[in-house]
């Protein structure tokens, strides 16, 4: 199958103040979070998915005032859940609910 570039949304590292807040919006996948904030400014990328099967975006998380961290996140539009390597959370510090 033949796969050409396509546009999608990702976060950047730049800020938009005040912070955005994550939507409360209970779509039955998973826990709704109201304390949630989310700083989100959004870019648009084009991407070559004629290369792979999967399309890898960089995404940098502001984890404290002063540290960032850069990461290849996933774009899985067929997810049903929200998934992260155990791994690369306990290296960066950060946080989660179980």
């Amino acid at each position: 199958m033949k796969r050409s570039a396509s546009w999608v949304n990702v976060t950047s590292a730049v800020l938009p103040e005040p912070p955005a807040t994550a939507p409360s919006v209970d779509v039955g996948y998973d826990e709704v979070y109201k304390d949630v904030v989310a700083d989100l400014a959004t870019v648009q990328v084009q991407l070559d998915t004629s290369r792979s099967d999967l399309i890898m975006v960089a995404v940098s998380f502001q984890v404290s005032p002063s540290k960032s961290v850069i990461a290849s996140v996933l774009a899985d539009t067929g997810a049903m859940a929200n998934f992260v390597n155990k791994q690369f959370i306990e290296e960066n510090q950060l946080s989660t609910r179980l």
